[in-house]
């Protein structure tokens, strides 16, 4: 998203919820211009006892529907269309956007991993068939590795529409941010730094 021409595109970014990982990251783009959403927002706490029972049970619905029912799910949370719909993980994000109801939309799955090295998927898609089911509702699955790719080719027997596409590497940013002071605590240990 970083990368995009905000003039040429209008972006939004729908968040389940207003924390973790990338929040910061994502208040940054709003600065940007990026729309940052949380699903269900059109929920208020309401205003009587009535609303609130209501909107408290649609939450309550939401929640429930997020791993049972993706579809549904979809229907309650996310009230735009938009012409392209972007799945950033092969978790619930994938049945979600698998399960739009837009039927205009351009659907893209974003893989991250070797999927045949974890088990999560268990809980988003229950059995290897459904996870197949929902991957080919996509327009085009993005791999960020070659073995991402074989993973998705050898479980899930996809091979059309499925490519690599290695995450972008923001040189600049990186080197900019190498200058700024680290303002991790002195620890007496080794300490290992990882990219990528």
């Amino acid at each position: 998203v970083r990368g995009m021409d905000k003039q040429k595109y209008d972006i939004t970014i729908m968040v389940r919820r207003d924390d973790g990982a990338f929040r910061k990251q994502f208040h940054a783009l709003e600065q940007e211009g990026v729309h940052i959403r949380q699903c269900c927002d059109w929920i208020k706490p309401g205003k009587n006892l009535f609303q609130k029972t209501k909107n408290t049970a649609l939450l309550k619905l939401a929640d429930w529907a997020e791993f049972r029912h993706p579809g549904l799910f979809y229907r309650i949370a996310i009230r735009e269309e938009f012409d392209t719909e972007i799945a950033f993980m092969h978790n619930e994000a994938a049945a979600i956007i698998a399960s739009s109801s837009n039927r205009k939309s351009q659907k893209l799955l974003w893989v991250h991993t070797d999927l045949r090295r974890i088990d999560t998927w268990k809980m988003y898609f229950r059995t290897r068939k459904r996870q197949r089911q929902y991957f080919s509702q996509f327009d085009k699955i993005f791999c960020v590795s070659k073995v991402a790719q074989e993973s998705v080719v050898q479980l899930l027997g996809l091979t059309e529409n499925v490519m690599v596409l290695h995450n972008p590497v923001d040189r600049e940013r990186i080197l900019k941010l190498s200058k700024e002071p680290c303002l991790l605590p002195a620890i007496d240990v080794p300490t290992v730094c990882t990219v990528g």
